[in-house]
C-alpha cells in the first residue's frame, strides 16, 4: 500500500470522532457536524443503503450560524467494493477548517487507502487534495507529510510541498522521501534514516535544512544515523 510517515498532527483512523446515528427510511444514516475557526459550519451526512448496494456522502456548508446549509461535496461508494468505507471530518493541517476524509479500505496493518478533500468556506468550494495509502497525514511548516508503516520495523514518509492554490497534490509536489528503520541487530539500539529527494528523473540522498522534518528520523528514538554509507536513494 502507500508509503508514508508520522507527523506532528496525527490523522489517526482509530481515533475517528464518533458519528451520531439515526435510522432513516432509505437506510442507516450518520451525521457529523463541525464548527470551523472562521465561524462557518460543515455537516457530513453518510447514508448506507443495502438495498441499492450504495454508501453515499453529502457535505453541506453554512457560512455562519444564521445562514442555511448548502451542499459542497457529494460522493458514493459501492458496498461490494468498499464494505468498510467511511467518511469523517478532521482538520489535519490545523488551519481551523476541517477536511473531509474518505476511507476506501485498510490493509492488515495501520495503512488505509484514503482521500482528503479540502473546503474553502469563503468560496464555498471543495476539492480533492490528497489520495494515497497511508496511516497518518500532517502539516509540517510548508509541507504535507504522509506516514505509513512499510514493514514490522520501518516507517516511510512522503513529504509534499504545500500548494498555494486549490488543486490535488501530485508527484511533482514531492520534496522528500524519508524512510526510517528500527535497529536490525538484537544488540543494537541504532536506527537508520534514509532521506532522498527527486532530481529530474532520479532520486538522490539529501539532508533537509528543516529541523522539524529531521525529527521524523527519531521514529525509534534519538539514536539514529541519517544516510549511512550503504544508503540507497528511495522514492
Amino acid at each position: 500500500m502507500g508509503r508514508l510517515g508520522l507527523g506532528a498532527v496525527l490523522l489517526v483512523l482509530a481515533a475517528i470522532s464518533p458519528l451520531a446515528a439515526s435510522a432513516q427510511p432509505n437506510g442507516a444514516q450518520r451525521v457529523q457536524e463541525q464548527r470551523n475557526g472562521d465561524g462557518s459550519w460543515l455537516r457530513l451526512t453518510e447514508t448506507e443503503n443495502e438495498a441499492e448496494g450504495q454508501r453515499s456522502l453529502q457535505v453541506d456548508l453554512r457560512p455562519s450560524s444564521d445562514q442555511p446549509y448548502a451542499p459542497v461535496l457529494q460522493r458514493r461508494q459501492a458496498l461490494a467494493d468498499f464494505p468498510n468505507g467511511r467518511w469523517y471530518l478532521h482538520d489535519f493541517d490545523g488551519d481551523g477548517v476541517s477536511e473531509v476524509v474518505e476511507v476506501e479500505y485498510c490493509g492488515a496493518g495501520p495503512n488505509c487507502v484514503q482521500t482528503l478533500f479540502k473546503v474553502n468556506p469563503a468560496r464555498k468550494t471543495a476539492w480533492r487534495f490528497l489520495h494515497g495509502g497511508f496511516f497518518t497525514v500532517s502539516r509540517v511548516d510548508d509541507f504535507v507529510v504522509t506516514a505509513g508503516r512499510s514493514s514490522c520495523c520501518s516507517w516511510s514518509h512522503l513529504v509534499y510541498r504545500f500548494p498555494s492554490d486549490e488543486r490535488t497534490l501530485t508527484e511533482k509536489d514531492l520534496a522528500y522521501s524519508i524512510n526510517v528503520s528500527g535497529p536490525l541487530e538484537s544488540d543494537s539500539t541504532t536506527a537508520r534514516c534514509v532521506i532522498s529527494k527527486p532530481t529530474g528523473k532520479r532520486w538522490v540522498l539529501t539532508k533537509p535544512t528543516n529541523e522539524r522534518l529531521l525529527q521524523l528520523c527519531a521514529q525509534y528514538g534519538d539514536d539514529v544515523v541519517i544516510n549511512p554509507p550503504d544508503s540507497v536513494p528511495e522514492p
